[in-house]
């Protein structure tokens, strides 16, 4: 991480032949993945009744690579990744921010290299080829690797292959956006055949909705309707879904709802910044992080990650945290410009 950000400083960046060995590498590796994998702290049990280990959950980072360098340096609040202090990364890793493409080498590597340590769920600005072609990312990669046509394919390809959500301990489940009227239960999800299909429930999970989506029996066994809110929807105070000004907004009762369902105690969510870096919904059943400080260089917001560390409980311990602006000693200062689009 530090090799990245001191070439960054001095307008230097990784070789594309490297570059292309690690994309090529880890698409196949997630692809390989369940739409909604297991992660759990249970490898080793203290007890029959308590884990070890820890599962953090990262929200947004929008190319805020320092942020991201900061939370796994040896001094940070996370540390580095292993098998006993696994991440997930819960998708917008890209746009807004200038580093971007190294987000997504980093976490890309350290999977590669510990295996079920890193887990990189899809977001709404890596599941929409539209938004990385209009916040930045695809000048990003085109800046740092000119003429290289193959090199923003292969980004594509990988986040394509990213797993769309994760349930922790059989209890907390994690997803970008949030739930809608058509998300039913995991199996439902396991099931959608395309990760790349955005009329899907896809958008359910990522992004939660610009607009209403109804199918049929048939299109929902195709994976058509099915995934739209969960890249798509926000939590909302009214019961039900309902319209509001990024899309729909679902309600209190469906999170108890698919929390039932699905015999699941939490629900955690990114997708929204929050002055704070967090935010609680539902009667504490739905949680948003936001890990972007000073989201665009202009907010002053503080970013924030969920943390379970402790031996019984699904209630996440809550990290805040300052925007990083120097994380290596010796770096020379640089300025961000202020991107003023959110969402």
């Amino acid at each position: 991480m530090y090799i990245c950000q001191e070439l960054f400083d001095k307008k230097k960046h990784l070789p594309a032949s490297f570059v292309k060995k690690i994309l090529e590498e880890a698409a196949p590796l997630f692809l390989s993945l369940s739409n909604v994998i297991a992660v759990n702290r249970q490898q080793e049990y203290v007890t029959q009744s308590q884990f070890s280990g820890r599962v953090t959950v990262i929200g947004d980072l929008h190319g805020h690579f320092r942020d991201l360098a900061y939370l796994l340096s040896p001094d940070g609040p996370i540390g580095f990744p292993n098998h006993n202090n696994q991440i997930i990364v819960n998708g917008d890793m890209v746009d807004r921010g200038d580093m971007s493409v190294e987000i997504i080498l980093i976490l890309s590597l350290i999977s590669l290299m510990v295996p079920g340590s890193v887990h990189m769920l899809k977001g709404n600005h890596e599941a929409a080829p539209h938004l990385t072609t209009s916040f930045g990312f695809d000048d990003e990669v085109k800046l740092k690797y000119p003429g290289d046509l193959k090199m923003k394919q292969l980004f594509r390809q990988l986040f394509q292959a990213l797993p769309i959500a994760a349930v922790v301990d059989d209890s907390v489940f994690v997803v970008h956006g949030g739930l809608g009227r058509l998300t039913k239960t995991i199996a439902d999800i396991n099931k959608v055949p395309s990760r790349s299909n955005l009329k899907s429930m896809l958008h359910e999970l990522v992004w939660n909705g610009k607009k209403s989506c109804y199918c049929s029996i048939t299109q929902l066994n195709q994976g058509y309707s099915l995934t739209y809110y969960f890249f798509n929807t926000d939590p909302g105070e009214d019961n039900g879904m309902n319209p509001h000004i990024r899309g729909e907004a679902f309600g209190p009762d469906i999170t108890a709802a698919f929390l039932a369902l699905n015999h699941l105690q939490l629900v955690v969510r990114s997708h929204m910044y929050y002055h704070e870096g967090y935010k609680k919904h539902h009667n504490e059943l739905c949680w948003t992080v936001f890990s972007a400080a000073n989201y665009c260089s202009c907010t002053g917001n503080k970013g924030a990650v969920l943390q379970f560390d402790q031996a019984t409980s699904c209630v996440p311990s809550i990290v805040q945290f300052d925007a990083v602006h120097y994380p290596m000693p010796g770096l020379n200062k640089r300025s961000y410009d202020c991107l003023l689009n959110f969402g």
